[in-house]
């Protein structure tokens, strides 16, 4: 069995591989400006608790988040645009 870390790093790879180069280095950059301004060390972390919201699904339907948990679990993942 493959563990979620395993999935999550192949996703990260093959996201990347689609990706241009250009946006690649925006992300970088991005991340990079982010951690020395401190601001990573207020980005919500593994197992911190998530505020209730309601976003548009990829297929444009309104879902909310409790709705969501349940029925277990629940992973957000924010596109930043299509590669």
């Amino acid at each position: 069995m493959i563990r979620l870390e395993e999935k999550l790093r192949r996703t990260r790879e093959k996201a990347s591989e689609r990706m241009p180069d250009s946006a690649l280095q925006v992300l970088g950059t991005h991340n990079q400006d982010l951690a020395e301004q401190g601001r990573t060390e207020e980005a919500v972390g593994e197992g911190d608790m998530a505020p209730g919201f309601r976003l548009l699904s990829t297929t444009g339907q309104e879902v909310q988040l409790s709705d969501l948990l349940v029925r277990g679990p629940v992973i957000v993942n924010f596109y930043r645009g299509r590669w």
